[in-house]
């Protein structure tokens, strides 16, 4: 069990029996009393006042919290994460800007500290970063689950730039063998999806969201499984070979239309994902021909030349 986990159980068996021997504690942690001793001093740090006695039966004794406790269970364990990460790592100088944050919070909240010193605070406060682990998809489910506000280093595809960003996790979606999150990107003050591969660097901030009561995955998902675009457009492309017989087997959406051509058909459907119309036409090699919109058609022509440029030589 991670030392997290250990101080967080240790939290609540103290919690709940007030008064537990050294011994009860390192039967139930499964460790040393030494390491009891240790885990004692950590939750010291984060604010937590215990009391102890000596003796054959020393025993720990958690002190009743002030009603107006600035610490609830979340802002807690967020706190006791960070710092635990923080030495962990041997970054004792975050470790110790924890601890003095947890001061402020302390005197900000109890009314010692006014308004301007608890805004202070909830900014630092906001601001503190963690990870549980490094495991990206173990920390995103984490997130969805209270709420926590990430910020992420994202590279895009499509301009080739990357960007940071606060995002506020919904869901993991698994498209044709690839994880993406469906957040509430922040920055674009809209819905977006996050391939997984795609995050260079994140972090789970201590500040938290109000999930959208209307979210609806199915009216923000395209019929290709991603986030849709504000305005629709219709596609209509031409399909030859086994292409065609699929479509006639297959529907996208409730706006297909299939009229049969000559060793084929033609496709008109309303989409709103432009970047995976682009994929999925590609996709289909040259069992695709694209009639109209006319941009589909130009960035089409675009892309190919720029694939043939790694299939040509100086011969050819």
């Amino acid at each position: 069990m991670k030392k997290t986990q250990q101080l967080q159980k240790m939290i609540t068996l103290l919690s709940k029996k007030r008064n537990c021997t050294v011994k009860e504690l390192s039967e139930e942690l499964e460790v040393s009393a030494k390491t009891v001793h240790r885990y004692k001093k950590d939750l010291e740090q984060l604010g937590y006042e215990i009391k102890s006695t000596r003796g054959e039966n020393a025993s720990y004794k958690l002190v009743e919290k002030l009603e107006k406790s600035v610490l609830d269970d979340d802002s807690s364990e967020t706190l006791i994460k960070a710092l635990v990460l923080a030495e962990e790592k041997g970054d004792y100088r975050l470790a110790s800007q924890i601890n003095q944050l947890i001061k402020l919070y302390e005197s900000g909240f109890e009314g010692q500290g006014g308004d301007e010193e608890n805004r202070v605070f909830k900014d630092r406060y906001d601001a503190i970063e963690t990870r549980l682990s490094n495991n990206l998809l173990e920390d995103v489910e984490y997130a969805i689950d209270r709420l926590r506000v990430m910020k992420i280093e994202y590279s895009s595809p499509y301009k080739k730039e990357t960007t940071v960003r606060e995002i506020e996790p919904y869901v993991i979606l698994n498209y044709s063998g690839t994880k993406y999150v469906i957040a509430h990107c922040r920055k674009a003050n809209n819905w977006r999806t996050f391939h997984i591969l795609r995050v260079s660097d994140y972090a789970i901030l201590s500040k938290t969201f109000e999930r959208k009561d209307d979210f609806d995955i199915d009216s923000i998902t395209t019929e290709f499984g991603l986030i849709r675009e504000k305005e629709s457009f219709e596609l209509k492309v031409q399909l030859f070979g086994y292409r065609a017989q699929l479509a006639k087997e297959r529907k996208l959406n409730d706006t297909q239309q299939i009229t049969e051509i000559p060793n084929g058909v033609e496709m008109k459907v309303e989409l709103r994902s432009h970047p995976e119309a682009i994929s999925w036409i590609l996709s289909m090699g040259s069992n695709a021909k694209v009639i109209s919109p006319q941009n589909i058609v130009d960035e089409l022509k675009s892309e190919i030349i720029e694939m043939s440029k790694y299939y040509t030589t100086d011969s050819d």
